[in-house]
C-alpha cells in the first residue's frame, strides 16, 4: 500500500510468498507515510521477513498484533479496557487498629470483568508504639487473612515479621493481583499488625484497572 493511501480494508485474503509468485520479504506492507483510517484483519499472510509491516503514521487504524495507545491524558470509559477505579483513605482519616486483628482500610466496587489490582498499606503508629509484625493484602472478602501461614495470594500480599523503628510510619505495596469477576464485587485493601505499648492506625490506597 503506497504512502498516504487512506480508507481501505484488507480482510480474508492470502498475501505474501507462494509457489506461484516466489518469496516476498513482507506479506502485507503499508509504506511509511500518512496512511490512515484502515483495517487489516483475518488474512493468511506469509513473508520471508515480516508477515505484516505497518508504517502508516495515522492513528485511526486496526492492525493485527498492534493496539494503538491513547495520545491524550484522558481516562477510559466505564466498561472499556483501561477503565480504572481507585480508593483512598488519607492519613488524616486513618482507621484505628487492634493488635493482631485484621482490618479493612479502604474498598472499591468492581463490576464483572477481568481486573488487575494493587494497593499500598500505610501504618501510622504513635511515638511510643513498637511493631513486630505487619501484613497487607487485597481480597474480595472483608477483613480476612488470605491464609496463615502466608501464601502468595496470587501476588496481592506482603508479610513481614520484623521489628520496625519505634513510632515510624511504614508504607508497603501489596503487589498486583488478578480478579476475574462474574458479577459486581467489593475489593478490600486490608492489613493486620502486631504492636505494643501504645496505639496504631492505618491508611492506604487501592486501584484496579480493567485489562480486557
Amino acid at each position: 500500500i503506497n504512502a498516504g493511501v487512506t480508507d481501505f480494508t484488507i480482510t480474508d485474503n492470502v498475501a505474501g510468498s507462494s509457489s506461484a509468485y516466489g518469496a516476498n520479504t513482507t506479506g502485507i506492507s503499508v509504506q511509511n507515510g500518512a496512511s490512515d483510517y484502515y483495517i487489516i484483519a483475518n488474512n493468511n499472510t506469509h513473508g520471508a521477513g515480516t508477515e505484516i509491516s505497518d508504517l502508516g503514521t495515522g492513528t485511526h487504524k486496526s492492525v493485527p498484533g498492534q493496539i494503538l495507545g491513547t495520545g491524550t491524558n484522558g481516562t477510559a470509559n466505564v466498561g472499556y479496557v483501561g477503565e480504572i477505579i481507585t480508593g483512598n483513605l488519607a492519613n488524616a482519616s486513618a482507621t484505628a487498629l487492634s493488635n493482631g486483628s485484621p482490618k479493612d482500610i479502604v474498598s472499591i466496587s468492581l463490576t464483572a470483568g477481568d481486573w488487575d489490582a494493587d494497593g499500598s498499606v500505610c501504618i501510622q503508629p504513635t511515638a511510643t508504639t513498637t511493631i513486630s509484625f505487619l501484613t497487607g493484602w487485597l481480597s474480595t472478602t472483608s477483613a480476612t487473612l488470605p491464609a496463615s501461614p502466608p501464601e502468595p495470594n496470587a501476588g496481592g500480599l506482603f508479610w513481614l515479621t520484623v521489628t520496625f523503628s519505634q513510632g515510624q510510619n511504614q508504607v508497603l505495596p501489596t503487589g498486583t493481583k488478578r480478579f476475574s469477576l462474574s458479577t459486581t464485587a467489593t475489593l478490600f485493601l486490608s492489613c493486620q499488625c502486631s504492636f505494643a505499648a501504645s496505639t496504631n492506625a492505618a491508611y492506604g490506597f487501592v486501584r484496579a484497572r480493567r485489562v480486557r
